[in-house]
């Protein structure tokens, strides 16, 4: 068994020895690097290892078909590559350490256009049909492009910038924001969010209308209405709500829909309702057909939209997943390029790592093969040496620490298992003496999370808590001395916690909830939701059914989990329920010592934290079993702060002191 090294102290600490990761590429190289690379305008990573496999699928493939239907441009891992029409072998058009991809063909089919990241940022290129002669149209720094298109007559480009349309001239310049303007006369702040635009798409029978993938300012409705409003004056929100208005069954619709941008009046028209959202659109070359994506029930399907009757069915389902909640939007589009063919009769896409030929309005699938020799020049490898004491650990938090009744002993909670371990006396700081714990051992096999532990007042024994949450949880109890198994004290599985010993050692008080409530309400720095319903419960000690004492209801979350103290009498539990007040016996001051409350042994002081500050303060006692007292608002009893920490949790030590981990 590996050993556990543990320490006890008003503050724990992480010591890690790790040696001074080897470097990649060093100093010397990396200016010589830098220096090449910005007389080339490429990238400065110096590449000493190839990567060389042929393949026949890819994932998330972007593609266009040319102008003449005899040749498909695609990508593969940052590289461009062609294949003919029925499929073949790929021919790579595209190499080095830039990120290629997105390539669209020219109208006349002479060029394309695409994405790389060759000058350290993803921006518009432009080359031949072939790869040569590639050229930088954008140069835009830590601004992601997308999803280039051409314009009708070739001497325009239109590509996704930061979430809107840009136009751009062929031969480069400073470019035209298309969409997310602000109407004229409209306040520079303030008003609806501006929608963002995506992946644009023209059909070539009419350059007026961009189709794009709308988001962020969709309406929640499906309506026939633009954006921005026809009534500038008038806000989105008042816009909104009058168009809702005599509406009896409104629905909500997805983030991303489908929109068509009118270049001659700047507005966007919504063009899809789906629930789910709607993907990519692409018309076909003669203007009659636009097919999309849709999420529908966990899977993803292609639609067609016949335009001239605008109605739409399914096309293809079991597709390309969307990315729209892949954190890729801007860097490669909610959804991979495809392509009609030139006659409309087909969309060439791909799915499944492989490209399809989708017949298009009958939906019928044909493969279209490929293989393609992928040649990738990477950098060095990542590959550091570290260290790693496997035969000693460091633990740097214990939890639920409890002295024993004789104080020679610690329980305490570590990696989710208990231990005990033996006091020894240690250095401490002004008032406070530090205690380390020696030779500690599990007490349990382990193969649950086990908290809380608690000790019978004799010391023979150590109670505690355990869950998962396939089962929920139990109290169980242990020889403190590891000479026996642990023995289950319930019945029956539960949310168990907070639990103590009476102090003639014959029941043990806990807090109990239903697993329902411990896998829905709990909150992992806090304690149980608002609406968590909680009681407390007593459990004999050596095992039985358990008794409930009081119910504590929704109000009792987070105040009201706290630790039900016992006194010199056996009979009365003591605990703080938040804005319920005082519970069962305890009278304690309103807005007062409200967490991790520690009883002091003689049963006359009680010890615990508020705003971060520990108090000890005096308590009287009076109530009966099972009753509920509500103290006078601004009920004060004088107190007395004796310790200022920010993480310390006192736990009883004995009638003179206490402890805290």
């Amino acid at each position: 068994m590996k050993q556990l090294r543990l320490l006890v102290a008003t503050g724990l600490c992480l010591a890690s020895a790790l040696t001074a990761p080897a470097s990649a590429q060093t100093t010397s190289q990396n200016d010589s690097a830098v220096k090449a690379a910005g007389r080339t305008n490429g990238l400065p990573l110096i590449t000493t290892r190839p990567l060389k496999f042929t393949t026949d699928e890819a994932s998330w493939i972007s593609l266009d078909v040319s102008p003449n239907g005899q040749t498909i441009v695609f990508d593969i891992l940052g590289d461009l590559y062609t294949i003919p029409i029925a499929g073949g072998k790929a021919t790579r058009i595209t190499s080095g350490m830039g990120w290629d991809q997105q390539p669209r063909y020219s109208p006349d089919g002479s060029q394309i256009v695409f994405v790389s990241d060759r000058n350290g940022s993803k921006n518009v290129w432009i080359a031949n049909a072939d790869g040569t002669k590639a050229h930088i149209i954008t140069k835009g720094e830590r601004i992601n492009f997308s999803s280039p298109i051409w314009s009708a007559d070739g001497q325009y480009l239109i590509a996704a910038r930061a979430g809107q349309l840009w136009m751009y001239h062929k031969d480069g310049g400073s470019g035209v924001q298309l969409t997310g303007l602000r109407p004229d006369g409209a306040p520079a702040t303030g008003g609806a969010p501006v929608p963002t635009h995506l992946g644009p798409a023209l059909a070539t029978n009419d350059s007026r209308y961009i189709w794009v993938n709308v988001s962020g300012n969709v309406p929640s409705t499906f309506l026939a209405s633009t954006w921005p409003a026809e009534t500038e004056q008038e806000s989105y929100e008042e816009q909104h709500h009058r168009e809702l208005l005599g509406r009896s069954n409104p629905r909500r619709l997805g983030q991303y829909q489908i929109g068509q941008f009118d270049r001659e009046s700047g507005k966007t028209f919504v063009r899809s309702g789906e629930a789910d959202g709607a993907f990519r659109p692409v018309p076909s070359p003669d203007g009659r057909w636009l097919v999309y994506a849709v999420r529908y029930d966990g899977r993803e399907g292609l639609k067609v939209r016949d335009l001239t009757t605008n109605e739409d069915r399914w096309l293809l389902m079991d597709v390309q997943r969307d990315n729209t909640q892949g954190g890729g939007v801007n860097d490669r589009d909610v959804y991979p390029g495809s392509a009609f063919t030139p006659d409309s009769k087909a969309l060439i896409t791909s799915f499944q790592g492989k490209i399809w030929r989708v017949a298009v309005p009958s939906g019928e699938v044909t493969p279209i093969p490929f293989t393609a020799d992928v040649d990738q020049q990477m950098g060095l490898l990542a590959k550091f040496e570290y260290p790693i004491n496997d035969s000693t650990l460091t633990v740097s938090q214990i939890r639920g620490a409890r002295p024993s009744p004789d104080g020679k002993h610690l329980a305490f909670i570590a990696l989710d298992n208990l231990y005990v371990g033996d006091l020894t006396l240690a250095r401490g700081g002004v008032g406070a003496q530090k205690l380390t714990i020696g030779n500690p051992r599990r007490l349990t096999p382990g193969g649950m999370v086990e908290h809380q532990p608690v000790w019978s007042p004799d010391g023979r024994y150590i109670a505690y808590v355990t869950w998962t949450d396939t089962a929920g949880g139990n109290v169980y109890r242990v020889r403190a001395d590891g000479g026996g198994q642990p023995e289950r004290l319930t019945k029956t599985a539960a949310y168990y916690d907070k639990i103590g010993y009476t102090r003639d050692g014959s029941r043990i008080m806990a807090v109990r909830g239903s697993r329902q409530v411990r896998m829905r309400t709990f909150e992992d720095f806090g304690g149980l939701g608002g609406g968590a319903e909680i009681e407390y419960v007593t459990i004999p000690a050596a095992g039985g059914e358990v008794a409930r004492v009081t119910w504590m209801g929704a109000g009792a979350s987070q105040e009201g989990r706290n630790v039900p103290h016992i006194g010199p009498d056996s009979s009365r539990i003591y605990v703080w329920a938040g804005q319920e007040g005082l519970v069962v016996v305890a009278v304690l001051p309103a807005g007062g010592l409200q967490h991790q409350a520690a009883r002091h042994a003689e049963g006359e002081h009680l010890h615990g934290h508020r705003r971060q500050v520990h108090h000890v303060a005096h308590v009287a006692l009076h109530r009966a079993l099972g009753e509920v007292h509500r103290p006078r608002p601004r009920a004060h009893v004088p107190g007395v702060a004796v310790l200022d920490q920010r993480h310390p949790r006192p736990v009883r030590h004995s009638s003179r002191r206490v402890g805290w981990s």
